[in-house]
C-alpha cells in the first residue's frame, strides 16, 4: 500500500488532524457510514498516541489493493511487558479502556507492534 498522507500530531493538533482525516478520506471514495466508522477509529488511535504514547505521534493514511489503512505510531513506553491490551472492551464501571475496542469494532481489522521505540497502531477498511 501507498503512503498518501502523513501529518506529524502533538496534542493541540488532535481536532485539526480528525478534520484534515475526514477530507483525505470523502476524497477517496468510501461510503459516509464508511468513513465516519473509520474516522472514529482513527481519532482513537490519535487519542492513545496523546495520551499514553508521550503526547505526539505520526498519521499516516495508505491506499491500494482495495484497502485503505491508518497508521497512527508513536515513540511512547509501549505496551507493559509487550502485552497488548485484552480484545473486550472493559466492565462497565471501569473508566476508560475503550480506544483499541472501538476501533477494532469499527473496522475490519485492528493491527499493534508494541516495542521498545514506541507502538504502532493500524486499522484498515476495504473500499469498493
Amino acid at each position: 500500500m501507498t503512503v498518501v498522507w502523513e501529518q506529524p500530531f502533538t496534542t493541540p493538533d488532535v481536532t485539526k488532524v480528525r478534520h484534515a482525516l475526514r477530507d483525505q478520506l470523502r476524497g477517496a471514495g468510501p461510503a459516509d457510514d464508511i468513513v465516519d466508522d473509520f474516522l472514529v477509529a482513527a481519532h482513537e488511535l490519535v487519542i492513545n498516541a496523546v495520551t499514553h504514547g508521550g503526547g505526539a505521534g505520526v498519521l499516516r493514511l495508505r491506499h491500494g489493493d482495495g484497502v485503505m489503512a491508518v497508521e497512527v505510531s508513536d515513540e511512547g513506553p509501549g505496551f507493559a511487558g509487550g502485552v497488548t491490551p485484552a480484545q473486550l472492551l472493559p466492565a462497565g464501571d471501569v473508566v476508560g479502556g475503550r480506544g483499541l475496542a472501538l476501533a477494532r469494532m469499527l473496522t475490519e481489522g485492528l493491527v499493534l507492534v508494541s516495542g521498545p521505540g514506541g507502538v504502532s497502531a493500524t486499522v484498515l477498511i476495504r473500499i469498493r
